[in-house]
């Protein structure tokens, strides 16, 4: 077995708790110059090992970030310096700053991913790669390791005994989404993570001296809120296409209103009260529609001498309350 590994099974605790916790395409981003990293494509079919956690304390085989996406002209990604830190984050105070806008706000706002350590088994040289994988694939993958015939779940993560995870990417269902992934499942037979132990061992080795944490490349205050405010150009070293850390399928096409198709189905669902049951069907633009005319309603009403961001905040909690 590789150099200082010895592997440690993931309490079934522990997957419960990511049950319960459910609800970087860019020129730079949020892995180390010279990481490899997973790109997955729309129209393929996956096959992935996902590898165990390597870095101290490590109970479970992802790692959580938070990710500002699509920063200055360049569309860059970064770790957030507030939810990853507990440190002031330009991008975050542009959010606050913006709470009177919720849309807008809501855009500026990091998204959660799961990093993990995996190999691509159309790889030939088993090169362990970096993934920021979204949170309902992770959920989704969660669910398939339970094992129905003796409880608990499938050590999936196992170097000698774990399972493969399978999927698809398919184009997205409404032209704001690249691509979706879709069949998600879990190996009927366990499998070591190479077939030689030579190669295992260099595996491991890899992902011992590199653990995720590692792995992460956190920008200064100053550099985020430069490329943010577009004052900053991105420095050549960045300009390296295995220093991306691409999720396809956060990225959006842009559309011919001001914000993208799941924007708007955020918005009248989370600020509107609307289910999403309620917008099934509906061509973006109704859904365009009933968001300029709820602003419109609102701006109609009289208001109080209150701080105005106050009194928005207000209204949509009531909104959501009645819903």
């Amino acid at each position: 077995m590789g150099r200082n590994f010895v592997y440690k099974e993931t309490d079934d605790e522990i997957f419960n708790q990511r049950l319960q916790n459910r609800g970087g395409f860019s020129r730079e981003g949020i892995f180390k110059k010279g990481a490899r990293i997973f790109s997955p494509k729309v129209g393929e079919q996956y096959r992935l090992r996902i590898l165990p956690p390597t870095w101290d304390g490590g109970k479970y085989y992802g790692y959580d970030v938070w990710v500002h996406y699509e920063v200055g002209s360049d569309k860059s990604s970064y770790l957030c310096l507030n939810r990853m830190k507990g440190e002031a984050c330009p991008i975050c105070e542009a959010a606050n700053k913006h709470a009177n806008d919720p849309v807008y706000a809501k855009k500026l706002r990091p998204k959660y991913k799961v990093v993990v350590y995996l190999i691509d088994r159309r790889d030939p040289e088993n090169t362990p790669k970096l993934w920021a994988m979204p949170q309902q694939l992770e959920i989704n993958i969660v669910i398939q390791s339970k094992d129905e015939d003796k409880g608990g779940n499938l050590k999936i993560d196992n170097p000698d005994f774990g399972y493969d995870i399978l999927f698809n990417t398919v184009k997205g269902k409404t032209k704001d989404i690249a691509f979706q992934y879709e069949g998600e499942k879990v190996a009927r037979k366990s499998t070591p993570i190479a077939d030689d132990e030579e190669t295992i061992c260099k595996i491991l080795e890899h992902i011992v001296d590199n653990p995720i944490p590692s792995m992460l490349e956190f920008k200064t205050y100053d550099h985020i809120k430069k490329v943010f405010e577009g004052s900053a150009p991105i420095s050549d070293d960045d300009d390296d296409d295995t220093d991306t850390d691409g999720d396809n399928s956060d990225m959006e096409e842009p559309n011919k209103f001001d914000m993208t198709r799941s924007d708007m189905e955020d918005y009248v669902i989370d600020e509107l009260g609307l289910k999403r049951k309620d917008i099934k069907g509906k061509s973006d633009e109704e859904l365009y529609k009933i968001i300029q005319d709820a602003k419109a309603a609102e701006a109609t009403q009289p208001k109080p001498d209150a701080n105005p961001v106050d009194d928005r905040i207000a209204a949509l909690r009531n909104l959501r309350n009645r819903s």
